[in-house]
C-alpha cells in the first residue's frame, strides 16, 4: 500500500509540474519493474532457510550414495 501511494504522490507532482504522459507512463513501469524485483528478492529471502535446508539434504544424500559405492 505504501508503494502505491508513493507512487501516486511522484505521478501528481509529475502531472503538476508539466511532464507529459508518456514519461509518466514510463516512471509507473519503473515502480512495477522495481516492485516486481523487490517482491521476488523478499520471497527468496523468505523461502532461504528451506531452500538451504534442502540443498543441505541433498548433499548429504549423495554423499552417503558415494560412500556406499566405495565399500562394494
Amino acid at each position: 500500500m505504501l508503494e502505491f501511494i508513493v507512487l501516486m504522490l511522484v505521478l501528481v507532482t509529475m502531472a503538476l509540474t508539466g511532464f507529459t504522459v508518456l514519461a509518466m507512463l514510463l516512471v509507473s513501469g519503473v515502480f512495477a519493474l522495481f516492485g516486481i524485483l523487490a517482491g521476488m528478492l523478499a520471497l527468496v529471502i523468505k523461502l532461504a532457510p528451506w531452500l538451504l535446508l534442502g540443498l543441505v539434504v541433498c548433499w548429504l544424500l549423495s554423499n552417503r550414495r558415494k560412500q556406499s559405492n566405495t565399500y562394494r
